[in-house]
């Protein structure tokens, strides 16, 4: 990525042929460790190097695809959290066509499924925020999230206080970017469930979660219905639209999914986490209105069917890269699995 940058700056500001000096190349990876805490792969030479004609070298550069989404990040060949993809996907525009929305739909005992349920009901849970540490890395460093091991603590919360739900092992690999699309729901937290026998950390095989993206913070209900044909909600956050959530009926709230691009591969499985703010970012604290006696239910099946939407690329697939381990990506800290109350 720092080649590609460096690229663009010498073709289109300086009008010259990139050429990294050999100090950057050779120092990259003692200023990564500085600032990151965190080996990284080499940074390459530009592939214009030796040559003279500037011309020549924008029509290359501006022949490469428009989009490179690099993948686990985390794994690559420096070893584990460490800067660097071992792949990459590359798209011709933004938003990327090949994206098709794919609707999951929340269902009864904790299943998350493409076909809706049969018939209606719904889940609920109290929303207690003081149930999981208001933090999920220990300390105060500003810097020490961006380390490669960083010690997060994903606290999951006690039984009652969170409604979780899965989806059946995936039986291809497929990716996602996208948008949410529950109700009602203080916090929305995605994760990846490992295939069971794949924890690469010895003898323990229980299957463990790995985060994907946290999908909001706090919500309010829309002043306006929402265009629930668009899959990438724009939540304002402004102050006219905000209003009080009505007791003891439904309120439709589209959650938008912040970005992100994750791989599932075959035998993964996607949980989404409905539960009381706090505990997932690393130093952000979130204030809760909650005492830890509101008791929020979320719609299954019938009118209030809450659906989980994820835009996907079909049949892109990982090039035969292999799973990554445990907390190897940045960003996204593992912990054993946890059935919550609902049995999701």
């Amino acid at each position: 990525m720092v080649t590609r940058w460096a690229e663009f700056l010498d073709l289109y500001v300086a009008n010259e042929v990139p050429e990294l000096p050999a100090a950057v190349r050779s120092l990259s990876d003692a200023l990564y460790q500085s600032i990151a805490g965190a080996p990284a792969a080499p940074v390459e030479q530009t592939r214009f190097a030796g040559t003279s004609d500037v011309a020549a070298a924008r029509a290359a550069f501006e022949r490469d695809p428009r989009v490179r989404l690099l993948m686990d990040n985390g794994a690559g060949p420096a070893g584990p959290g460490a800067l660097g993809h071992p792949w990459e996907l590359q798209f011709d525009a933004w938003p990327l066509r090949e994206l098709a929305p794919t609707t999951y739909y929340l269902g009864p005992g904790g299943m998350l499924d493409r076909p809706p349920p049969a018939g209606a009901g719904e889940v609920s849970y109290t929303s207690d925020a003081a149930a999981r540490p208001a933090q999920a890395l220990p300390g105060s460093g500003a810097d020490d999230a961006w380390e490669g091991a960083a010690t997060v603590r994903l606290a999951a919360g006690r039984d009652g206080e969170g409604a979780r739900v899965r989806h059946r092992p995936a039986r291809g690999r497929r990716r996602h970017r996208g948008a949410v699309e529950p109700r009602r729901l203080p916090e929305v937290l995605g994760a990846r469930h490992r295939p069971p026998g794949d924890d690469q950390r010895g003898a323990a095989r229980r299957p463990r979660d790995v985060r994907a993206e946290r999908l909001a913070a706090r919500v309010a209900p829309p002043a306006r219905p929402p265009s629930h044909d668009r899959p990438a909600p724009r939540a304002e956050a402004l102050a006219r639209h905000a209003a009080p959530v009505p007791r003891g009926r439904y309120t439709i709230v589209r959650i938008p999914l912040l970005p992100a691009a994750h791989a599932f591969r075959a035998g993964s499985r996607i949980r989404v986490t409905v539960q009381a703010p706090g505990g997932d970012r690393p130093r952000w604290r979130f204030a809760s209105v909650d005492r830890g006696r509101t008791r929020n239910a979320v719609g299954i099946g019938g009118s209030y069917a809450s659906r989980l939407v994820l835009p996907v690329v079909a049949g892109a697939a990982a090039l035969g890269t292999p799973l990554p381990a445990p907390t190897a990506l940045r960003g996204q800290p593992s912990r054993a699995h946890r059935p919550a109350s609902n049995g999701g």
